[in-house]
């Protein structure tokens, strides 16, 4: 999948700090989740991956209530957003 459309990663470098235009072909690989970090103090990019929040809280619920050997009834509020 990637940011394979040329606009949306001209939007990318554009809104960027930092020129990243070097970094043309880790940009076009990117998923969904998935980031590069820049900073004038790492001599390259870093990938990182962005877990979805809701996501982490439910999986972080679970393995509480696991732990207490407790069945919770785990609900996130989805119209919160």
């Amino acid at each position: 999948m990637g940011l394979a459309d040329e606009r949306d990663r001209s939007i990318l470098k554009s809104s960027a700090k930092q020129d990243i235009s070097r970094l043309e072909n880790e940009i076009q690989t990117l998923e969904v989740g998935e980031a590069l970090l820049t900073s004038p103090d790492a001599p390259f990019a870093i990938p990182l991956k962005v877990h979805l929040y809701e996501d982490y809280i439910e999986e972080d619920m679970e393995v509480e209530g696991e732990a207490e050997g407790k069945n919770k009834n785990i609900r996130i509020d989805e119209d919160f957003y």
